[in-house]
Parts: C-alpha cells; sequence; structure tokens
C-alpha cells in the first residue's frame, strides 16, 4: 500500500508540476502577446513564473525594444503579487510591482513617430464596437517600487542607487478608463501626490503632481565610479493633459525648491541653491508652445568644473553630426513662446577657474511675435575682480525655419566691464608665451546678436600691462596704457572672427631679458580686420619712437647658404605658407630713432601703404637723419612678391641724401676693394631690379677721396654731376650726363701723378663698347709720366699675349675737345721732357680706326714758348696711336723759340753760342706710316752771339747772321724735314735744332757767301756745363766742354777750375715725386732712396771722376749751391 501511495503522490506531484510548467508557458505566451499589442512594440522576456497558489508573478530579463536592435526598456527581473481569487470577477488586483534594475533609453525613442502616424490610419479602420480590452475588465495596483533605475541618453548614463516607491491607495482601470491615486517615495525622504487619469482607448491623459514640503536625499551615478547626491524641498503642483496616443502633450504648474544641494562622490559641491522658483502657465509638445509666468533663482551657488573632467561617451561620427529636419516637421519645433518674468539673484558660478559671483540676471516680457522686444539686464563679477554688467533687447523670431533656438534670437544691449586689476586664467596662461599682469581694464560698449554672427563695440581702457615672456621668450612687453574702439564680430558657425578699430598704445615699450630696450614709443593702431587666416591693419602709427636693431629679442636663426634663415627644434619659425598674413593699409613713422649694428637714424618719418609680410606694392615716403646730421629723403614705390629672399625686388622713386659723410658706410663697402671717403651730395629718380639699376638725377661731391692700396688714390676737391645711368649685367651705361669737377689730384700705381685745376664733360653715351663725349673741357692738367724698363725695351712675347688676353677698350668719340694751360712731364731712362702751357682742342675727335679727327694743339717746351699742331687726324688701328698707324695732315708752327736756350746742342756744329736769338717756324706737316715729311719757313731775329764753343771754328757765324739778316735783322729760311719718327732720338727738340743748325751751316757754306773765318774761341769762353734733369751726367756736348776744360788744364799747369753745382730746386723735386702712367701700366716703381741731395752728389762725382786720371784733384773744385737757377747747370770759374 505504501509503494502505491508513493507512485500516486509522485505522479499527482508530476501532474501538479506539468500543469503549474505548462500554465507558466501558456501564461507567458499570453503576456507577451497582450504587452505587444499594448505597446506596439516587441517584448521578450527570459522566463514567467506564476505561483497560483500565492499570486506571484515573476520574470526575468524583460526586454521593451525600440526598434529591431535597440533596447527601450529592460529590467533585470520584475515581480508582480496579484490576488488570483479577483480573476473571477475579471479584476487584476495588484498589491505591488516591483522593478528591479530598470533601464530606460530614450536614444532614438522618437524616431519611430512617423511610423506610427502612417500606421495610425489602420486604427481608425478598426471596428469601434470591438474591445480592446479582452478578458480582464479592471486593474487595481495598490504600490510599485523600482529598484536601481538607469536612464541612458546621448553620451550620458545616470543611474539612481535609491529605490522609488509608489503608493498606490487609489487605483482602477475599469472600461479603459485608468483612474491612479498614488504618493512617490524615494528612499523614503518624502512624498510626492500623484494622480493619473488616462483613457487606453482615445489616449486621452490628465496627470498632477502635488508636494508640500517633499524632502529628498537621493544618490545617482552617473558611471560606476562617480555618484551624484541630491537633497532639498520642494513644493508645487504639476499637471500634465493630454493624448499619448498622438503624443501631443500639456504641461503646468508651479514648483519652488528651497535648500537644493548636489554633491559629487568626493563631496565636491555642484548646486547650492536657498529658492527656485517655476510658475509654468503652459507648456506643449512636440508642438511645442510654451508660456512661462515666472523663473526665479536666488542665492544659488553652481560648480561646472566637473564637466571638465567628464569624458562623453564616444559615439559613431553620423551621430555626433547636426541633420537637418524635413521641411514638414519643422513646425513641431515651437509655436509660441511667452516669458514673462526670469529672474536670478544674488547667484554663483563656477567653471574650471572661472568663478562667476554676484550673479543678478533679469529678463521679462519675451514673445515671438513680430516686433516684440523684451528686456533684459545682467551683472556678475568674474573671478573676484572684474565687474560686468550690461542691458539689453531681446527678440525672438519664427522658429519654424530651424530647429536651432539660437538661429531665432536676436540680442542687441549695452554692456559695461571694469576691473582693477585683471588676473588672466591659469587656463589662458597656459596658451601664452608670457606671464601677464594688467592693473586695470574698462571696457564699455555694445553689442548684438542675430545667428551666426556676434559683434562686440567697445572703448577699450587698460593700464600697466606687463607680458613678461617664459623661459622660451626672450623679451618683455611694458605698456603704460592701451587705449581705442574696436569691434569684434564672431560667426558661430566656421568659428571665423575679425576685430577692427582703433588702439592707441602709450609709452610701449619691448626689452631683452638683460634690460635693454629694442623699442619704446606711442603705437596707434586702426584694426581693419583681425581673423585667422589675415591681420589687416588699416593704419599704424609710431610717434616718438626708438628701435634698436642691435638688440637681440629672439633667439638666434642660422643662415643656409642662401643667406635664407633656418630654424631647429621647438622655436623653429613657421613656414611662410602657415604664417598669419599681416597687411597694413597705411604705415606712418613720426619723430623716431633707429639703431642698426653701424648706422644711427635720427627724426625718423616714413608714410607707406599696402605694406605686407607676404609681399609688398606699397609707396614710401622717407625723411631722416642719419647719424644725426645727414638729410634722408625719399619717395618710392617698393614691389616684392618674394619676402623669402627679396630676390624680386623693385624699387622706383625719387631719393636724396645730403652731406653724407662716406665714412659711415665703411661696414657696408668693407667687401669693395677701394677705400671711399668724402661728403657727398645725392638727388636722383631711382629704379632698382633684380637685374637693372637706373638712375637720373644730381650729384656732388667734396673732398673725395678713392684709394685702392698699391694701385690708385685719387682726390677730387669737389665735383658736380648730372647722371643718367643704368647697371646691368653687361655693365654700366650712362647717357646725357655732365661732370663738373675742381682740385683733381691722383697717384696710379706709385709712378703716375695727375692734376687736374677744373674739369667739365658732357657724356652723351656711355657703354662697354662705346664712349662718346659731347663736349670735354680740362683746364691746367697735370700728367707726371714715368717710363719703365719694360716699355722701354719692349716686353717680348708675354706683352702680346697680355694683349690677346685684354678686353678691347671702348671705341672713345668726342665731338669737342678743349684742353688749357696743360702740363706734361715724362720721365725716360735717358732724359726727362717738360711739356708746359699744352692747349688742346678738337673737333670729332675719336680713337675708331679709319675716321677722321680734326685736332689743334699747343704746347710750351723749355726756351720755346709755343708749337701748335693743326690738322686731320685718323688711325689704322683702334686705339693705336704709334707713329706707324698715324696718318696727319696739317700745319706745325714754332713761335718764339730762345736759341740760346739750345746752346748746349748747337755749340758742337757752331764756333759760338748764342746770348740771344729768336726762332720762329711755320710748317706744313704729313705723316703716314712713321714716315715724317715737311717744309718750313723759319725766321730768326735778334741774333746775338756769345762766347766761342771751340768747335767749327771755320765758319764765319757772325758774318753768316750779318749777310743773311735782311734790312730788319730778321733771318728767312725755307727748309724742309723728313725723318723715321720711329727713331727715338727724333722729336720735335731735335727737328727745330736741327734745323737751325742746318739753315746756318747750309748759309755759312753757300757759295754766294764772301764770309770767310773772322771768330775764335778763347780758352777762357767755357762758362757753363748743363744737365738734363735727373740725371747726374750731362750729354755728349757738355762732356765735350770738359774734355776742352782738360786741354786748357793741359796747356796752362798754373790754372785751376771750380765747379758751382746749381739747379731748379721746385723742378726737380717735383720731378722726383711724380710718377709715370706707363709705369704704373707696367707695374713699376720709383727708388724711395733718390732725393735731390743724392742727384747733386751723382753730379759732383761724376765731375770728379771725370778728370781723376788726367787732371791732378788739387787742381780741380766742386762745389754745391743753394742758390736756384733755371736749368741744372755747374757754373766754370778759371783761376791761377
Amino acid at each position: 500500500m505504501k509503494k502505491i501511495y508513493k507512485i500516486i503522490l509522485l505522479s499527482m506531484g508530476v501532474l501538479i508540476f506539468l500543469l503549474v510548467a505548462g500554465t507558466n508557458l501558456f501564461l507567458k505566451g499570453i503576456v507577451i502577446s497582450s504587452l505587444e499589442d499594448t505597446l506596439s512594440r516587441k517584448v521578450s522576456m527570459g522566463s514567467l513564473w506564476l505561483n497560483p497558489f500565492t499570486g506571484t508573478l515573476s520574470s526575468h530579463d524583460v526586454i521593451i525594444w525600440n526598434g529591431e536592435e535597440e533596447p527601450l526598456l529592460s529590467l533585470e527581473s520584475i515581480e508582480v503579487n496579484a490576488d488570483p481569487l479577483k480573476l473571477f470577477e475579471r479584476k487584476l488586483s495588484i498589491s505591488e510591482v516591483r522593478l528591479i534594475e530598470p533601464t530606460l533609453n530614450l536614444i532614438g525613442l522618437g524616431n519611430d513617430s512617423k511610423a506610427e502616424k502612417e500606421s495610425s490610419p489602420q486604427t481608425e479602420e478598426e471596428d469601434p464596437g470591438a474591445s480592446s480590452q479582452g478578458f480582464i475588465r479592471e486593474v487595481e495596483i495598490k504600490n510599485i517600487a523600482v529598484e536601481r533605475l538607469t536612464f541612458i541618453r546621448a553620451g550620458e548614463i545616470l543611474k539612481s542607487m535609491n529605490t522609488i516607491t509608489f503608493r498606490v491607495p487609489d487605483f482602477t482601470y475599469e472600461n479603459n478608463e485608468l483612474d491612479l491615486s498614488a504618493s512617490l517615495n524615494i528612499l523614503g525622504s518624502g512624498l510626492l501626490d500623484i494622480k493619473i487619469k488616462a483613457n487606453t482607448e482615445t489616449g486621452i491623459l490628465d496627470t498632477s503632481l502635488a508636494s508640500e514640503g517633499f524632502e529628498f536625499t537621493n544618490t545617482f551615478s552617473p558611471d560606476e565610479e562617480d555618484e551624484l547626491k541630491l537633497s532639498g524641498n520642494l513644493n508645487g503642483k504639476i499637471f500634465l493633459q493630454g493624448n499619448y496616443l498622438k503624443k501631443e502633450f500639456q504641461v503646468r504648474g508651479n514648483v519652488s525648491g528651497s535648500k537644493v544641494l548636489a554633491e559629487d562622490k568626493k563631496g565636491n559641491q555642484l548646486l547650492n541653491s536657498e529658492s527656485i522658483i517655476i510658475d509654468l502657465a503652459s507648456l506643449t509638445f512636440p508642438e511645442i508652445s510654451l508660456n512661462l509666468k515666472k523663473l526665479e533663482i536666488e542665492d544659488t551657488q553652481s560648480n561646472l568644473s566637473i564637466l571638465q573632467e567628464e569624458k562623453a561617451i564616444p559615439l559613431p561620427e553620423e551621430k555626433q553630426q547636426v541633420k537637418s529636419l524635413p521641411a514638414e516637421e519643422r513646425a513641431y519645433l515651437l509655436k509660441d513662446i511667452i516669458i514673462g518674468e526670469i529672474t536670478v539673484k544674488r547667484s554663483s558660478l563656477t567653471y574650471g577657474d572661472l568663478a562667476f559671483t554676484d550673479i543678478d540676471l533679469s529678463l521679462k516680457d519675451l514673445r515671438n511675435i513680430p516686433e516684440n522686444k523684451a528686456s533684459a539686464s545682467a551683472s556678475f563679477t568674474l573671478n573676484d575682480s572684474i565687474d560686468f554688467s550690461s542691458q539689453s533687447l531681446v527678440e525672438v523670431l519664427d522658429y519654424s525655419t530651424s530647429f536651432d533656438p539660437l538661429k531665432s534670437l536676436i540680442l542687441k544691449g549695452s554692456f559695461i566691464l571694469d576691473t582693477p586689476s585683471w588676473e588672466l586664467p591659469d587656463s589662458v596662461k597656459k596658451t601664452l608665451s608670457y606671464e601677464a599682469e594688467v592693473k586695470k581694464v574698462n571696457l564699455k560698449g555694445d553689442y548684438s546678436f542675430s545667428y551666426p554672427r556676434v559683434i562686440l563695440k567697445s572703448d577699450i581702457l587698460s593700464e600697466n600691462l606687463k607680458l613678461i615672456g617664459k623661459k622660451e621668450t626672450f623679451h618683455d612687453i611694458l605698456l603704460k596704457s592701451l587705449y581705442g574702439n574696436c569691434s569684434l564680430a564672431y560667426n558661430l558657425d566656421d568659428s571665423s572672427y575679425s576685430l577692427s578699430g582703433p588702439l592707441n598704445l602709450k609709452d610701449f615699450n619691448i626689452k631683452n631679458k638683460k634690460g635693454q630696450d629694442f623699442f619704446m614709443g606711442d603705437l596707434s593702431v586702426e584694426l581693419g580686420g583681425l581673423s585667422k587666416e589675415m591681420i589687416t591693419l588699416d593704419s599704424v602709427i609710431l610717434n616718438s619712437f626708438f628701435l634698436d636693431l642691435n638688440t637681440k629679442i629672439s633667439p638666434e636663426e642660422s643662415k643656409n647658404f642662401h643667406g635664407e634663415e633656418t630654424g631647429s627644434g621647438e622655436n623653429s619659425p613657421p613656414s611662410k605658407e602657415e604664417a598669419i598674413e599681416v597687411v597694413i593699409g597705411n604705415l606712418k613713422l613720426r619723430s623716431g630713432r633707429v639703431l642698426t649694428k653701424d648706422l644711427s637714424f635720427e627724426k625718423v618719418y616714413l608714410d607707406g601703404n599696402n605694406v605686407s609680410n607676404k609681399k609688398i606694392n606699397s609707396n614710401f615716403v622717407l625723411d631722416a637723419l642719419m647719424d644725426g646730421f645727414t638729410p634722408l629723403k625719399g619717395d618710392l614705390n617698393v614691389k616684392v612678391n618674394d619676402m623669402d629672399t627679396f630676390s624680386d625686388l623693385k624699387a622706383k622713386g625719387n631719393i636724396s641724401v645730403s652731406n653724407l659723410d662716406l665714412k659711415i658706410l665703411n661696414s657696408y663697402t668693407k667687401d669693395f676693394p677701394y677705400e671711399i671717403r668724402g661728403i657727398v651730395n645725392y638727388s636722383s629718380f631711382l629704379d632698382y631690379s633684380k637685374d637693372n639699376i637706373s638712375s637720373k638725377g644730381d650729384f656732388s661731391g667734396s673732398n673725395l677721396r678713392i684709394k685702392k692700396p698699391e694701385s690708385m688714390d685719387i682726390s677730387v676737391e669737389n665735383i658736380r654731376s648730372k647722371l643718367n645711368f643704368n647697371f646691368k649685367k653687361e655693365g654700366i651705361f650712362l647717357s646725357n650726363s655732365s661732370f663738373s669737377l675742381s682740385n683733381l689730384k691722383g697717384e696710379i700705381q706709385d709712378e703716375t701723378k695727375v692734376q687736374l685745376a677744373k674739369g667739365d664733360i658732357v657724356v652723351k653715351e656711355y657703354s662697354p663698347k662705346i664712349i662718346q663725349f659731347s663736349s670735354i673741357s680740362l683746364t691746367s692738367p697735370l700728367i707726371d709720366l714715368k717710363e719703365s724698363p719694360e716699355e722701354a725695351g719692349g716686353s717680348g712675347g708675354s706683352s702680346d699675349q697680355k694683349k690677346e688676353d685684354e678686353q678691347p677698350l671702348p671705341v672713345i668719340f668726342a665731338s669737342k675737345i678743349n684742353v688749357k694751360n696743360g702740363k706734361v712731364i715724362y720721365r725716360g731712362l735717358e732724359k726727362t721732357s717738360v711739356y708746359e702751357n699744352i692747349g688742346f682742342s678738337a673737333a670729332n675727335f675719336t680713337t675708331q680706326k679709319n675716321k677722321n679727327s680734326s685736332i689743334d694743339a699747343g704746347l710750351s717746351l723749355a726756351g720755346i714758348q709755343r708749337v701748335e699742331l693743326k690738322g686731320n687726324l685718323s688711325l689704322k688701328e683702334d686705339w693705336d696711336f704709334s707713329p706707324k698707324t698715324i696718318t696727319f695732315s696739317g700745319t706745325l708752327n714754332v713761335t718764339n723759340l730762345n736759341i740760346p736756350t739750345f746752346n748746349n746742342i748747337l755749340q758742337k756744329n757752331l764756333p759760338n753760342e748764342f746770348d740771344g736769338g729768336i726762332l720762329s717756324s711755320r710748317g706744313r706737316v704729313n705723316l703716314r706710316a712713321a714716315q715724317l715729311n715737311s717744309e718750313h719757313d723759319i725766321t730768326i731775329s735778334k741774333v746775338d752771339l756769345g762766347k766761342t764753343t771751340g768747335y767749327s771754328r771755320g765758319i764765319p757765324l757772325g758774318s753768316v747772321i750779318k749777310v743773311l739778316s735782311d734790312r730788319y735783322g730778321n733771318i728767312r729760311i725755307t727748309l724742309p724735314v723728313t725723318g723715321d719718327l720711329t727713331n727715338p732720338k727724333l722729336g720735335i727738340t731735335s727737328i727745330v735744332t736741327s734745323s737751325i743748325m742746318s739753315g746756318l751751316v747750309k748759309a755759312a757754306r753757300s757759295p754766294q757767301t764772301i764770309i770767310s773765318k773772322v771768330l775764335t774761341l778763347g780758352d777762357d769762353e767755357i762758362k757753363t756745363i748743363y744737365f738734363n734733369y735727373l740725371s747726374g751726367e750731362p750729354n755728349q756736348p757738355e762732356t765735350d766742354k770738359l774734355s776742352e776744360i782738360i786741354n786748357i788744364l793741359t796747356e796752362n799747369p798754373k790754372h785751376k777750375v771750380t765747379f758751382t753745382l746749381y739747379t731748379n730746386e721746385n723742378v726737380e723735386i717735383s720731378l722726383l715725386t711724380t710718377k709715370s702712367i706707363t709705369g704704373i701700366l707696367l707695374g713699376q716703381k720709383m727708388d724711395p732712396e733718390r732725393t735731390l741731395e743724392n742727384l747733386m752728389e751723382e753730379r759732383k762725382k761724376y765731375i770728379l771722376d771725370f778728370f781723376s786720371d788726367r787732371v791732378s784733384s788739387e787742381r780741380i773744385e766742386v762745389k754745391v749751391s743753394k742758390e736756384n737757377k733755371s736749368l741744372p747747370q755747374a757754373e766754370v770759374e778759371f783761376k791761377e
């Protein structure tokens, strides 16, 4: 029996289990189907268990889906305690509903609204008589408890760590009518009365929430680590009405809160409010219509710093983008807005290192109707030092065009910001390269906002600004005061901005870390615009400024091979492509001082326009004093497109400098091979580009000196010129230029000296290939040339090779040449020639071959008043003036040749010297291939014979002169002269003297002569021995005199002779210090030991040596006299 009993019990247990389990499975399907029909959403659950004996229904892992992928509501579990007996009355009576860890996901909650709208007509087509209620006709719920509720919305998860309990004393659901009265308890802190009436068939909803003295203390967890604690008191009533099926709602009521406190887990206070009052007339949605009677916040402190530390939940990029709504949905955003009054009093807000205190805000009568303007005011104190206040008008536009409320707001008003000391926030300090200190700031102006632009216009005043450079910054900035009026425009869409208006910086000072001033002065700036891409300054004015470019205020930057600046490391300057372009419309410098390494500029005045750090196309007007006394002025147009290298620099305009001492430019000309000194004045129109420099203007200088060591040294006392020149790659080009200079002196390679009292030169054209003068006028030029051994003996093949390597000289044309009172000293190796009183004139003179030049030259020689050469000249080769290539046809005239001057030459051919006599000649000359052919009409007058020479005793010279003389005492002879000019012994002097001798000898030996020898020469007639200039030896005729003296002493053993040496000191000293042009060209120098004293000793030694082996030295005496004579000579005196 026992076994049968056990089997029966076991079987009944299995049957009951199977019945219960089958019932639960059946019930689970019914519940899911009912919920899905009611909510119109997919529902899933892990399990459902009904205890039929206790009436407890429990389910786990319940999910109500929002679409196919994302859950709308998920619960870990749900427990429902119901009375099963009431089911027989078709009534669901629930004593308690407990929701464990529900999670409500609000992301994308409204996305299915359109689908519901599209499906709504189907519900309207259903049979209105059909009941949607099914078996259950009435539902009542006594209590609802929610444990650990979680909300999920975009970018945020919020968890409540408390249990929320609904106590439902009245709850009925009958005939689709829901009637609920409940109280809400959160952690037992207080009660919130809730009344809900709803019709599940029509969707009509009428809800109210009321509380009197509701105290709450709650804990929320935004994430697993942080918690948020809330506490405070709430009073008020909220009414919610509408139709939840159509999702149309209206909210109204009033709420007041006091002692509201919010803290995080660490105890940091986020919100502390003494009073918050909200009086809401109505709020409808989704077609939003807001009527807010009053919002009042008093004595509230908010700390939003925690928001800086929060990490937003990463979302896909497409979800972070704001999408525009379709046109048909925009109307549901905002229909009307009415705000009666919003006030904030005695409140504060902290965000990071920004602290806003004493906040007072007021907004009244705001409506979104045309031309309605609400008044608003605001004031606060920032960081206990900055006071701000504003008065504004607010206008609301039509919201239907945009879902962003900002786009429908227009704000206009005034504001004032004032602080006695401004301490910048730490967040700002980190971004600056300076430690900033501001003593006073005052801003006063107007602002306006109309989406997307914010515009501020303000007067600015700031005093005692200090920017102390940090470690990586090598300078400090000090400013006594800043004032002005600026406008700021900011675009909210693209974050672009622009800043404009005038700013004045008083006592602006930039110093390096050593305390050295880089800049001091007053700066006025007219901002045309400041943006991320460009800074536009309509005007920049510097007054009474000082700029020292020698003071370094930034790290040294190395330069590459091309001179371009390079940087390294973190301090590397940004590339030009990345640099912000700065454009200055008008630049003015007034009364400034600028120091460079080698120059200083005083009283600097500069006007410029269109100046940029990327390119320049500007006009500059400059007026300054270089080194304090040299006026510098300019009016230039400057263009530069490549600011890195300035390779395309172009400048055009007028520039002038007065009384410029060239020594101040030493540092800039140190690589120039010449040393330049003097004072210059320059005024010109300048046109400069990379490959061409042209200038047209005036140049003058005084006491100029150009020196190149061991090469040349030229000085000019005064020079004036009008220049029109071009510097090109091919060389220097001049046109229509003139030069006027005075007192020029020069030395070239220590062998040539030049002097010029005055010169006037007009250049028609100058180029590397041709030089064309309109006129050349030289007064008192002096050229002192010295012959070099190479010049005398020739330089052979090396000279030929040098000529092949030399560039051809430019061809010269001169329309008119005039030289007055010139002088040439030629110091040959054998003799020195002096040509004085040189006059030269030429018409159409040229150095080009096969071109005729008309010349008229004249000069004076020692003993000749004038030698004149006039005729036509041509060359066979360019620049070749050698006798072999010259062709000349013209006249050669000699005027007033003093015959006694040439006694030393004539005495070997005549028995007597001349104490007097003048010779003049008129000749016709033809020169071709170095062959001279000429015929001369010679006139000799005022002949006075002197002592005998001891030569040609057979010629009755006195009788010949008497016979040849006409009744006026003049001798006239026609004499042809021929010769080869390549013969170095043939010269003008030799031609004239040989003509005299030939004429006299010819006349004396003529068959018609009836004169016999009547002349004799006495021993004591030798009175003078002549020496050549700079020579220690006499020439051959003078040497014959010395031989004759030996004969006299031999014939008269008792006689002695004394020689007294004389010279022309001025002439010989001048000759000793004068250089030879030819010697310079060949690179030779004079012996520095050769002096006048040495020269006189050479002559004394020559005389003593001449007699040393022939006559006793006791009978010869040589003395040196300090007295000057016209020529170097030794006077002879015989004694017994």
